[in-house]
């Protein structure tokens, strides 16, 4: 606490000038935006087709966002809940689709190259730090067309700052539970074309749950080469992860003290270390043509101790070794004519892993698996100006997937194709800058090839006397979909003020959609499912520099075939919106008012039990006086207990299903004090 105090007097001195000097408070237009993400070359965000979202550095600094999901929960169609309460074990939903922490429907990008793990599609979260990240781009919805069967709900892009100029930043910031985090980033230009740019940051803390203690440190350099028709990076980056894992509890531990850890998982922790090198060549073949590399070479080692449960009295403990490698390379020609654009592209991947199971008391290896996944992928898009208010595009892509494993001594292989398309347009209803309006709609085809853990993960789990069971399915199918999408970009302006909005409506009709069945506790393929939404993301700039900015999502997926027609899909709720109104106080505060929701939702394919929906609560205020920032923020302000998702699990003692939540975290105050 008196580290605390000691932080909040130095904010308190940092008030003195106008908060105007400050490029966080400026009003800037996203839809004017342009964004690559959604069609992998330059497209006006209102023009494209499809539903696009950016987050500006400003946005970043009114949010105080600590973590990538901490900054993407304003974007409607996405929720990030935790397994630990803290945030540090996200588990993200993206349009209905929840892969529960084991897999991911959302690629994530960084710029520009895909980072989401070979064997799971997991994308590590908090990995990133917010200090490095100039702008995201998120695009919700079908992205197998260009970015393959890891896009399938929608793809993030983030981009980080580039050495265009000779600059620091430097941010320090205490919170309580013992939580610590500090950022540095350097960026200097080395004359005409020459740039390079270093980051070193760390985090560590716990929440209100025991046995929540995670830790993460993160160090990256890059040198860039800017010339009029060429551009040449190079990056190295490392990073380190820890993280306890509580587990979660059943309703009576639950009711009792939501802030307890599961004493079955009292040994669950895992520590992360990862490298990477990442290289990017853009050159112009001509005013109106462009080649573009990129290439990544990872590797990662991975030990965790991990418990399934059994029931919720019992589960098994088995300690996890994991080391990994390999590659990804693309190459892909952009042509810009005065009214189309033509994108080719072809991408390679290849990835190799070795993984072994061992007994957490006397290290014996119990199981063990290796493999690895060869994709190989063609893909191709085009744009056209049809008439002067009207555009279209359409794309296909062409994927292979080959993985292969030896799983305790027996071989697996399998190979997957697909054929992806988009077919989209866009009119523009009305072409006034001060109040322009956009319409498109956009039909398209995806796929989803079951992860490598899904398939062949070695794990052997005891559920009786000489019987051991594998969660992983070698027999599991791709998933595959269809989707259309009807989406309005807005602009209404009144008095001197302004409203941004995006609206979009989809159905999508899945085949073979993957889940883990806890009956038969292994993965399969649930025949057919629906996923539709409806989701509007407003923005608002008002008078004196108030900003308003809403996220709401209408979200239904259910079940279309089998015992369970009609039901609802787990731990997706119905509805959810989130809040925030930032409002100056004088020339030289900020202070921001956030609000999330979530309805109930199921945690069976019974629908027989519910968990509760949840409202939260944040504060913060910021104070900026030249190049200082002091900002505090509270999170779960009103300190409200309940469940982020959960699950049913069958306790034989009472012969009867008992309710697995994992609560919320309670209250987290931070204090931070930024330099720039």
């Amino acid at each position: 606490m008196n580290r605390l105090r000691a932080l909040l007097v130095a904010l308190y001195l940092c008030g003195a000038q106008a908060f105007a000097q400050s490029d966080s408070s400026t009003a800037t237009h996203r839809l004017d935006a342009t964004v690559v993400v959604a069609h992998r070359i330059g497209t006006d965000l209102r023009t494209s087709t499809a539903a696009v979202s950016v987050i500006t550095r400003a946005d970043l600094d009114r949010s105080q966002a600590r973590t990538l999901p901490d900054a993407l929960r304003f974007i409607p169609g996405f929720r990030f809940t935790s397994l630990d309460g803290s945030g540090s074990l996200p588990v993200a939903s993206v349009r209905g689709f929840f892969g529960g922490g084991e897999n991911e429907y959302v690629l994530l990008l960084i710029d520009g190259i895909p980072v989401n793990t070979a064997r799971t599609t997991l994308a590590e979260w908090t990995s990133i730090p917010v200090a490095t990240i100039e702008r995201i781009e998120v695009f919700r919805g079908s992205g197998s067309v260009l970015y393959g069967d890891a896009a399938m709900g929608g793809v993030i892009n983030v981009i980080t700052r580039a050495p265009t100029t000779n600059g620091s930043r430097a941010e320090l910031g205490l919170s309580n539970r013992d939580g610590r985090d500090a950022a540095i980033q350097l960026t200097r230009k080395l004359g005409d074309a020459w740039g390079v740019a270093g980051s070193a940051s760390s985090a560590e803390g716990r929440n209100t749950r025991a046995h929540s203690f995670s830790r993460r440190v993160a160090l990256s350099t890059s040198v860039e080469k800017t010339l009029p028709a060429q551009r040449t990076r190079l990056a190295l980056e490392y990073d380190r992860l820890e993280n306890d894992d509580p587990g979660p509890l059943d309703d009576v531990a639950f009711s009792a003290d939501p802030d307890r850890a599961n004493s079955l998982f009292e040994a669950d922790e895992r520590t992360r270390d990862a490298a990477e090198l990442t290289g990017i060549f853009d050159h112009a073949l001509s005013g109106s043509e462009m080649l573009r590399f990129a290439a990544r070479v990872h590797g990662a080692r991975q030990g965790r101790t991990r418990t399934l449960l059994l029931s919720p009295s019992f589960g098994d403990t088995q300690f996890h070794h994991e080391t990994d490698q390999g590659f990804w390379f693309r190459a892909q020609r952009d042509g810009l004519g005065t009214t189309s654009k033509l994108i080719t592209g072809v991408e390679v991947a290849r990835a190799r892993y070795e993984s072994s199971y061992r007994s957490p008391s006397t290290g014996n290896e119990l199981s063990s698996s290796s493999g690895s996944r060869l994709a190989l992928a063609f893909y191709t898009e085009g744009q056209q100006e049809l008439a002067r208010r009207l555009r279209a595009s359409i794309g296909a892509r062409y994927d292979r997937v080959t993985p292969e494993a030896m799983v305790n001594g027996r071989d697996e292989d399998a190979t997957f194709s697909a054929w992806s398309g988009r077919m989209g347009i866009n009119y523009a209803y009305r072409e006034e800058h001060a109040a322009g309006g956009n319409l498109y709609l956009v039909g398209s085809t995806s796929f989803k090839t079951p992860t490598l853990d899904q398939l062949y993960d070695g794990r052997l789990t005891p559920v009786g006397d000489d019987v051991l069971i594998g969660i992983s399915n070698p027999s599991l199918q791709p998933q595959h979909a269809r989707e259309i999408e009807v989406g309005v970009y807005q602009r209404l302006p009144f008095a001197r003020s302004s409203l941004e909005i995006s609206l979009s409506a989809f159905l999508r009709d899945l085949e073979d959609e993957i889940d883990f069945d806890l009956a038969t506790f292994r993965y399969g393929n649930i025949k057919r499912s629906r996923h539709e939404s409806l989701e509007l993301l407003t923005l608002g700039h008002l008078w004196r520099d108030i900003e308003l900015r809403n996220a709401l999502t209408f979200g239904r997926a259910r079940f279309r075939s089998g015992p369970y027609q009609g039901n609802q899909l787990k731990n997706i709720p119905r509805v959810s919106t989130q809040t925030a109104l930032s409002v100056p106080l004088g020339p030289s505060f900020m202070v921001t008012l956030a609000h999330s929701t979530t309805s109930r939702s199921w945690l069976d394919d019974d629908n027989t039990a519910q968990v509760l929906g949840i409202q939260l609560f944040d504060a913060g205020l910021r104070l900026i006086s030249g190049p200082f920032e002091g900002s505090i923020r509270v999170e779960n302000l009103a300190n409200r207990r309940g469940a982020g998702f959960g699950f049913l699990l069958f306790d034989p003692g009472s012969m009867q299903n008992a309710l697995m939540l994992y609560p919320v975290g309670g209250r987290m105050i931070r204090v931070a004090l930024k330099v720039e």
